[in-house]
């Protein structure tokens, strides 16, 4: 019954640019309004980057609520004969980029949480 009341404090929230506190949000996120993925779309491209500075917890429930936003929200990658290879890197949505990239150096973790989930859900090589 309170949710209208909840979706602007958590909007709000993602505004923080504390890499302290966006893994609390995120996860209140995920609790509160986990379908309403158009919160963030003015983001995206913030909590990439701020991916390798939030705690080692706070960036399982980032790279889980980022890897639904981009499964749902971004174009998939144009495959040839099925699979992607690297001449197709420029077929793959910019947004998707650099959330690899921002992924990438997260399997060096200590934390299997952290690499765990990576390998499975992002099947990277």
């Amino acid at each position: 019954s309170h949710l209208p009341s909840l979706i602007p404090i958590v909007s709000d929230l993602l505004r923080d640019t504390s890499p302290l506190s966006i893994g609390s949000t995120v996860a209140a996120f995920s609790t509160i309004c986990p379908t309403r993925l158009d919160l963030l779309h003015p983001h995206y491209r913030r909590l990439c980057r701020m991916l390798l500075d939030i705690d080692e917890w706070g960036q399982v429930n980032v790279m889980e609520l980022l890897s639904r936003y981009a499964r749902t929200m971004l174009s998939k990658p144009a495959s040839q004969a099925g699979s992607v290879d690297e001449s197709s890197q420029g077929d793959v949505d910019p947004d998707l980029n650099l959330l690899l990239s921002s992924i990438k150096p997260l399997l060096m973790s200590h934390n299997s949480a952290v690499s765990y989930p990576i390998t499975f859900e992002f099947r990277m090589p």
